[in-house]
């Protein structure tokens, strides 16, 4: 019984020992070697900077060693079109500024295909705010891709985005007709 005891004791007192070495202190360090307060102190920034629904990221061509650059959006809705590509699709906004292929905006549906006989030459309807709505020419990619087209009037687009809160989007779909996706574009960081 004593042996018992004096193991359990022993037990004890290393997990104490333990914990103590291994506890909290007033700034643990984090993973990726910050303290807590530094977190908590970037989480109050963060806080303050208005909400963005944007994603961003660069990189770079190993050929030429320039710097590319992407913004992307997801649309707030999504529409449910007939089989093959039923379940709900998206709209995606993508801003492009890219050392071989230039400044780009363009459209992607997540699941669907744009009307095959529009493509090169398709007129979308694009509206910010409660401004009124205006045509926007579209080009195809050079793959022939039927889930995305390249918007014409890149710099009278991306200006608006950089001051307007929504931008609704309408577009014809192969078999599906027009629909209109919304988006979030507020506070958008793009000078490329």
């Amino acid at each position: 019984m004593k042996k018992v005891l004096l193991y359990t004791l022993a037990v004890i007192f290393i997990l104490g020992l333990i914990g103590a070495c291994f506890g909290e202190s007033e700034t643990e360090t984090t993973n990726n070697g910050t303290s807590d307060s530094a977190v908590a102190t970037t989480e109050e920034e963060k806080k303050d900077e208005p909400k963005s629904k944007w994603e961003y990221s660069e990189s770079v061509d190993e050929m030429t060693d320039k710097k590319s650059y992407l913004a992307y959006i997801v649309s707030e809705n999504e529409v449910d079109f007939e089989f093959p590509y039923n379940g709900g699709s998206n709209l995606l906004l993508y801003l492009r500024n890219d050392p071989q292929y230039g400044q780009n905006i363009y459209i992607k549906i997540t699941k669907g295909q744009f009307n095959m006989d529009l493509i090169d030459g398709q007129t979308i309807k694009v509206r910010f705010d409660e401004d009124q709505a205006f045509n926007v020419k579209c080009n195809g990619p050079s793959d022939h891709s039927m889930d995305v087209l390249f918007l014409n009037g890149y710099k009278k687009v991306v200006d608006r985005l950089k001051t307007a809160k929504t931008m609704k989007v309408s577009v014809e779909f192969f078999n599906e007709g027009t629909r209109t996706f919304t988006f979030d574009v507020a506070n958008l960081k793009w000078e490329h």
